[in-house]
């Protein structure tokens, strides 16, 4: 992660930006699969933990293919989207 990116005024916005993609991710995910209340709880926390895991792996290796302020979009939602896989399978 690049710390650089992560000063006082883009933290805030940052950590939004990717709680709001995470939750939206597991929403959508629990709706098509037509999911009760516990398994959206559970889709959702998966989803926060998977975006955030990818955008650690993207710091760790210095990945940056889409990124904005200082968010790595496109391993986040892959990070969501397979930690909703490994969780609903």
């Amino acid at each position: 992660m690049d710390l650089r990116n992560l000063t006082l005024p883009n933290l805030p916005l940052n950590l939004i930006t990717a709680l709001v993609i995470s939750i939206v991710l597991g929403f959508a995910f629990s709706f098509f699969r037509g999911a009760t209340l516990g398994r959206l709880i559970i889709s959702v926390a998966a989803s926060i933990a998977g975006f955030y895991f990818g955008q650690f792996i993207a710091g760790v290796f210095h990945w940056n293919f889409v990124m904005w302020n200082g968010l790595h979009l496109i391993e986040g939602v892959v990070g969501s989207l397979l930690a909703l896989w490994i969780v609903n399978s």
